[in-house]
């Protein structure tokens, strides 16, 4: 089966513009327990704008078309222990495995840093940063600066573990984190955050700031209903930590994520 990446080129997972050709699903389960580094041997190189998030059902991978803004913002809603931090550090991870550090780096903001140690030596790493860091309004600040110069060709992954760690800071914090939100992307700083589906429902300003929604196993289907906008994405069948799913037009996609070693 040849392997054809596909691409987010708008609010919605779509392919690229060839056909893909699907293959068998049979394989799905099988590509969760392969290891991040083995599953990207079969598909490197990549294409210099992808941004591997996972592997979908067929097999095939699932990139983000970092030269596409239309996605904009990604914001991953789950249940706690969903994966959601694991989603997070595998895109970080990829992304270093993938890119050269001139082309896709990377910053983080967790009130957990102690969870991205194996991560920060990396030469892809710009900073594990505590949402109490008095140094953050700066790094927020320079990130707006830097999506002002599309010409700018370094892209920026803005990875925010749980989003109500800045969600929570001073005004004019949360001011510059929604610009970015809506217009980073458009100057290659791609933010992508996680939040509890939970919390979701009480912050609608802040999940309608993002363009794309993923989503891990949400166990509550009433929750789950008000979140999706389109029936059909089962999120309580999906796996805890391994699986996710996007909305692919008029479909639910579901895919799968690598084991980090």
């Amino acid at each position: 089966m040849a392997l054809t990446a596909e691409f987010l080129r708008s609010t919605h997972l779509q392919t690229s513009a060839d056909d893909v050709k699907r293959g068998n699903s049979a394989t799905s389960r099988v590509q969760a327990y392969l290891s991040l580094e083995n599953v990207l041997a079969k598909f490197l190189p990549l294409p210099e704008e992808g941004l591997f998030l996972g592997v979908a059902s067929d097999g095939l991978p699932i990139l983000l078309n970092l030269k596409d803004p239309r996605p904009g913002a990604l914001l991953l809603l789950g249940d706690s222990q969903s994966g959601k931090t694991d989603f997070l550090q595998e895109v970080a991870r990829a992304a270093a495995l993938s890119h050269d550090p001139g082309s896709c780096r990377f910053i983080v903001v967790t009130s957990n840093p102690q969870e991205w140690e194996g991560l920060k030596d990396l030469p892809h790493c710009l900073g594990i940063w505590a949402p109490d860091n008095p140094g953050l309004p700066d790094i927020l600040l320079d990130l707006s600066a830097r999506a002002q110069q599309p010409e700018y060709a370094e892209n920026t992954l803005l990875m925010v573990d749980d989003l109500q760690n800045l969600i929570d800071l001073d005004k004019n914090i949360q001011d510059g984190f929604l610009w970015l939100l809506a217009n980073g992307a458009v100057g290659h700083v791609w933010t992508i955050a996680t939040l509890n589906a939970d919390l979701a429902p009480n912050l609608p300003l802040w999940v309608r700031a993002f363009g794309t929604r993923l989503f891990g196993r949400i166990g509550n289907p009433e929750l789950a209903d008000r979140l999706t906008p389109m029936p059909g994405a089962n999120l309580r069948t999906l796996l805890s930590g391994a699986q996710f799913c996007i909305r692919e037009r008029n479909h639910w996609l579901r895919f799968w994520l690598p084991i980090l070693k």
